[in-house]
């Protein structure tokens, strides 16, 4: 099977999130070197894969899509599934395509964290939440099932407990008004 040096995703035959990290995956793969140890990080997209992120038309989705707030280099809009208790989350991606961690360009960062950090402020004013959890998976085996890097940002309450619950699809209405109730309080 060839191997491709591009984005990883997960392994062809498999749906997303069926988590079965330890086969080997066609994809690209990326040589990593620290300290003296040698890692390959391997793709996880099939080819073809194609990119809720990328593939995003704001005009035509069947579930909206509501932008917060864009940067030169990234994306923040709502999340279209929250867990129980969490409505308002928001997720936070770069514009261009990296499928992790891995992949990132390490010049992202400074923006990567002015926009959750940004993202946390406006939830916490506008919601009045007790708490922000910040949430980014790599690899099937780290809980990731969407090839496009991204962060998790969404509100906490005291006593609520995420542990074992399910995602719940976000109701379109709710979306649109606490997206409205975000971006009101957005940080200028």
């Amino acid at each position: 099977m060839a191997r491709r040096r591009r984005g990883a995703t997960f392994c062809p035959g498999r749906s997303p999130g069926a988590h079965l990290a330890r086969v080997p995956c066609s994809g690209h793969s990326k040589t990593l070197e620290s300290r003296g140890t040698i890692a390959t990080m391997w793709s996880h997209a099939p080819d073809g894969y194609a990119c809720p992120f990328c593939l995003a038309d704001l005009e035509t989705a069947e579930h909206p899509v509501i932008v917060l707030q864009r940067y030169e280099h990234m994306v923040v809009k709502m999340q279209r599934y929250w867990r129980p208790g969490c409505a308002g989350g928001a997720v936070v991606f770069p514009i261009a395509h990296y499928e992790n961690v891995f992949d990132l360009p390490v010049e992202l960062g400074v923006e990567l964290q002015r926009a959750i950090r940004e993202t946390a402020f406006a939830m916490k004013l506008a919601l009045g939440c007790d708490g922000i959890s910040v949430r980014q998976n790599n690899e099937p085996a780290g809980g990731q099932d969407i090839w496009h890097f991204h962060v998790h940002v969404f509100p906490r309450f005291e006593g609520q407990v995420l542990d074992g619950t399910e995602w719940v699809r976000a109701d379109p209405e709710e979306m649109r008004r606490l997206g409205d109730q975000l971006v009101a309080y957005w940080p200028s």
